[in-house]
């Protein structure tokens, strides 16, 4: 299996490369939400941080994704140097069990997409996150 790295010049796009480095904030530090972050919420800040339009960013967005998509049904891996690698995975068969009936269920040979964040995202991550944490429960003085 061959790897693609992405970069900016590969990308030719220096607000792409830069939305991916906001990508990475918008999913894992929404700030007052409970909830997961959607495509609509990724849409609305990267065209907010990027001066581009919701329209250009939503096919900027969608087109990106399907990108992974199409590379991944390949068989190949993307590398995105400081945010990871998307890459796929052949799993074996093996007896499965319903939990409800307890019946033993096959599951067949199958591919499934996977992520590995690279080192630098996990450290960012819980730099944030550390912080934010020591913040909340530290208390007023």
């Amino acid at each position: 299996m061959g790897f693609i790295i992405v970069t900016r010049k590969h990308l030719g796009l220096d607000f792409l490369a830069h939305s991916l480095d906001i990508l990475v904030t918008i999913i894992f530090f929404k700030e007052g939400s409970v909830s997961n972050t959607t495509k609509h919420d990724l849409i609305v800040d990267v065209s907010k941080s990027t001066g581009l339009t919701q329209a250009d960013t939503k096919i900027v967005v969608e087109e990106f994704l399907e990108s992974i998509n199409r590379i991944l049904e390949t068989g190949k891996n993307i590398e995105i140097r400081g945010f990871g690698t998307f890459y796929t995975k052949i799993r074996k068969p093996r007896p499965a069990r319903n939990p409800k009936t307890g019946e033993v269920v096959p599951l067949l040979k199958r591919v499934v997409p996977l992520f590995k964040y690279s080192s630098e995202l996990k450290e960012s991550i819980t730099a944030s996150l550390m912080q934010k944490k020591s913040i909340a429960t530290a208390s007023p003085a």
